[in-house]
């Protein structure tokens, strides 16, 4: 990514992270996770939400996965069962937590 298409991905995080602050959403954070990362099913005790920026993810949530690519987002209930794998080019998106 050459330095202007990384400074507007950084602009576009930021104004998501904007957005999320706005709604109440808190624990605010960007991630770039590598290619085919897999992260274990898991809950946690509060809802949250992933915006998908570049990349693609998918997301397994109560036993159905679904593809979430670049402008995506995904509500995870508070306690819902969910894994996620990265996908072959890798993965930048915004987390938070209500």
């Amino acid at each position: 990514m050459n330095p202007k298409e990384q400074q507007a991905l950084q602009e576009k995080a930021q104004a998501i992270e904007d957005n999320l602050t706005q709604d109440g959403f808190r624990n605010i954070s960007a991630v770039q996770d590598e290619p085919n990362k897999y992260y274990d099913e898991h809950d946690h005790p509060y809802p949250s939400t992933h915006v998908i920026l570049t990349g693609s993810l998918y997301l397994t949530l109560q036993g159905v996965t679904k593809e979430l690519r670049s402008g995506d987002r995904c509500e995870i209930p508070e306690g819902a069962k969910h894994s996620v794998k990265i996908g072959l080019e890798g993965c930048v998106y915004v987390t938070a937590e209500r």
